[in-house]
C-alpha cells in the first residue's frame, strides 16, 4: 500500500468506516480491516449504526448539494465523493458508513424518475 492509501484508509476507520466499505474501495480483506484496526486502537463496532434524524438528513444534504455544486464534483466520481462524505461524517460527528450511505441513496433518487423535487441536485 502506497501512504497516501494508508493515511486515506486510517481517516476512514477513524471516522466511523464499515469493512466493506473499505473493502470496496481498497480491495482490503475483513481481516486486513480487522488487523489495521487494532493499530489504530480502534475497538470493534458492535450492533447497527444508527439512523439519521429528519433534521440530521436535511442538514447533511443540504450540505452535501452545496458542496456538489461548488465543487463541480461528478456523481460517478467515488473517490472525490468518498472525500466529500469523510469531510460531512468529521464536521457532524456522524459514522462515516452513515453518511456514504445516505449520499449513495441521494445518487441513486438522482438517477430515478421517482424521485423527489427537493432531492434534485440542481
Amino acid at each position: 500500500m502506497v501512504a497516501t492509501e494508508v493515511e486515506v484508509i486510517d481517516r476512514m476507520l477513524r471516522l466511523g468506516a464499515s469493512n466493506e466499505m473499505v473493502s470496496e474501495f481498497f480491495g482490503l480483506t475483513h481481516q486486513e480491516v480487522a488487523l489495521r484496526r487494532r493499530m489504530l486502537n480502534l475497538s470493534p463496532r458492535r450492533g447497527r449504526w444508527p439512523i439519521l434524524t429528519e433534521g440530521q438528513e436535511s442538514t447533511l444534504w443540504e450540505q452535501w448539494r452545496l458542496r456538489m455544486k461548488a465543487s463541480g464534483t461528478a456523481l460517478h466520481d467515488q473517490a472525490a465523493m468518498l472525500n466529500v462524505a469523510m469531510d460531512l461524517a468529521e464536521v457532524h460527528s456522524l459514522p462515516l458508513s452513515v453518511v456514504w450511505n445516505a449520499i449513495r441513496e441521494w445518487i441513486k433518487q438522482n438517477g430515478s424518475s421517482k424521485a423527489s423535487p427537493m432531492r434534485s441536485i440542481e
